[in-house]
């Protein structure tokens, strides 16, 4: 019965000893609005561009990845690089009404580029704010 013991406490040693710890952090961004938004993010602040897909397959891609329904939350976890999550970069989340989107063309999106809500975050300011930001 000792040998059965050991023997299970070896094996959980080397399988406990094998799993990988998750540095991932978390960040949410809470969408407290009754409308769909899209989010953007960026590790430089750049020049308005349109951020509408070319194709429906990518469009379905971008819904998938960076909307978040009215009342909703989106996890970014594994959207925060290294960079970011050491304290040497900071992160750029510009927000956008999904009806822009879809009704504006690329022209007039660049035009007008109607960014409903942006933050400019650091580790510190997301450590601050509990990695958890609301929308509006």
């Amino acid at each position: 019965m000792r040998n059965f013991i050991y023997s299970i406490v070896a094996f959980l040693i080397i399988v406990c000893g094998s799993c990988e710890e998750s540095n991932q952090q978390s960040l949410i961004i809470l969408n407290n609005s009754d409308k769909t938004v899209i989010l953007s993010l960026s590790g430089f602040q750049g020049e308005p561009e349109c951020i509408k897909p070319a194709n429906k397959h990518d469009y379905n891609n971008m819904l998938r990845n960076n909307a978040i329904g009215a009342h909703s939350k989106i996890d970014l976890k594994d959207r925060l690089s290294d960079s970011f999550l050491s304290g040497h970069k900071t992160l750029f989340i510009l927000v956008f009404d999904r009806m822009d989107v879809d009704t504006m063309s690329c022209e007039q999106f660049e035009q007008i580029y109607p960014i409903k809500k942006q933050w400019q975050l650091t580790k510190s300011e997301a450590e601050l704010s509990n990695w958890v930001l609301t929308y509006p």
